[in-house]
């Protein structure tokens, strides 16, 4: 690629940003963009406005992969940002370069870690709410209506009466009701019930 090398950073408030500047002067950037961000997930109008103007065969030039992006998501979008207007990525310090042989694999190697991470993070989910259920714990917001409460429901409108009058005389929403009355009811125990 032989574009333009276009350097970015970012830094703390107090920061002093000579250091920076002059790594990414000294890599060759004609124009640098520098984001003062307070906390690590600011909103960052420099990167966005370094990555607007990238033209194909240009070269996003930072200190470090990650004073590019915040985590490895972000750091995949922008891979694909730079992917799709054809411009490169240089981290000095890392040593990585999009542009040179084995650079373009990057991506596709983030890409991986991400599904992987996703596929353990789901397993791990669903492995926790398994043995939660065989605890006899179940995760979740609580039914709005008991058992009792849901079996008068559908009594009361097997018997004529409306959704609104059932709410109303259970002290709950129609969406409570209409979601309790959808449910098939369950077998009453005859506990409380009237002969």
């Amino acid at each position: 690629m032989t574009g333009a090398r276009i350097g970015y950073d970012h830094i703390r408030p107090k920061e002093d940003p000579e250091p920076r500047l002059t790594m990414l002067y000294t890599a060759g950037c004609s124009r640098i963009y520098l984001d003062i961000v307070p906390r690590l997930r600011s909103e960052r109008p420099a990167l966005n406005e370094a990555l607007y103007m990238l033209r194909p065969g240009d070269i996003l030039v930072v200190p470090k992969l990650i004073r590019v992006a915040s985590g490895l998501r972000q750091l995949l979008d922008i891979f694909f940002e730079l992917t799709c207007c054809r411009a490169g990525l240089h981290s000095i310090e890392d040593g990585f370069d999009s542009t040179q042989p084995g650079g373009e694999v990057i991506p596709q190697v983030l890409a991986g870690i991400i599904q992987a991470e996703h596929r353990y993070r789901s397993e791990s989910t669903r492995d926790g709410l398994h043995a939660a259920a065989q605890r006899g714990h179940h995760p979740g917001r609580r039914p709005a209506l008991d058992d009792k409460q849901a079996a008068l429901a559908h009594r009361l409108y097997a018997t004529g009466h409306t959704i609104t009058e059932v709410a109303q005389l259970l002290d709950a929403s129609q969406a409570t009701v209409r979601h309790c009355l959808r449910t098939p009811e369950t077998p009453d125990t005859g506990e409380d019930s009237a002969p």
